[in-house]
């Protein structure tokens, strides 16, 4: 197993079921995935994991928080 080096971070806006979450990600080359979201950020917008239906769900509350 190698090393990864992270050497910058941008801030992303994606979009999960609808609702656009924004966050600070750290840019890392050569993963197997082109994006990973952190418990952090799953946390701070609260995304939970479906593990049975492999989804990402999100509390649509967060939405309505974003708008007031």
């Amino acid at each position: 197993m190698g090393r990864l080096r992270a050497t910058e971070t941008a801030v992303l806006h994606v979009r999960i079921r609808g609702i656009r979450l924004s966050d600070n990600f750290v840019v890392v080359r050569r993963l197997a995935d082109q994006m990973s979201i952190g418990a952090n950020t799953m946390q701070k917008w609260r995304v939970t994991l479906d593990v049975e239906n492999e989804e990402l769900r999100i509390d649509r509350r967060v939405g309505r928080m974003l708008l007031a």
